[in-house]
């Protein structure tokens, strides 16, 4: 078990419900709610699949663009476990792998401290010097590049996932 993201990566608890290929009986019993909060969720990956290759190709992108990207990405990945009135994915479509679970929880965590929120604790942003102005600027803590690499490969892993249950539930309503 690694690092992620500067955390400790631990060991997730085994899945509550059923495992990832399989639905929970919540989802078998509303299959349409089911399939289309997984299609969504499919494509919140695929959101933040490309805002993630996007700043991997333009690294040198202005501060405000890269932030931008940053914050859809974070989102966008986390949007399948923020509350809504299609609502949230099952504790068994959270990662399974260790590190990708690690990753996931740092992911969470920044979504609802640092980028759909400021939360002074975690200090991710900060205006810089005395001046108390206009003219001061905000201050960010953005992702380093070499971790860009992971958060494209957990949106990969959960897309197939998500994908699988989308297909299961297809495959359900045609037979």
């Amino acid at each position: 078990v690694g690092r992620v993201l500067g955390v400790r990566a631990r060991r997730p608890a085994p899945p509550t419900a059923v495992m990832h290929r399989m639905l929970s009986s919540d989802e078998l019993a509303d299959p349409e709610r089911s399939f289309n909060r997984l299609l969504f969720a499919v494509q919140d990956m695929a959101e933040c699949r490309a805002a993630i290759e996007f700043l991997e190709e333009r690294w040198d992108e202005s501060g405000a663009v890269h932030r931008a990207l940053e914050t859809g990405a974070i989102v966008a990945y986390a949007r399948p476990w923020t509350k809504g009135s299609i609502g949230t994915l099952g504790d068994h479509w959270l990662p399974s792998d260790a590190e990708q679970r690690a990753l996931h929880d740092v992911l969470i965590r920044d979504r609802n401290k640092v980028y759909a929120h400021t939360d002074e604790e975690v200090r991710a942003r900060w205006v810089h010097g005395v001046r108390r102005d206009a003219s001061a600027l905000p201050l960010w803590r953005p992702r380093t590049l070499d971790q860009l690499p992971q958060i494209r490969e957990l949106a990969d892993a959960q897309i197939d996932r998500f994908g699988q249950g989308v297909a299961e539930l297809a495959r359900r309503a045609a037979s």
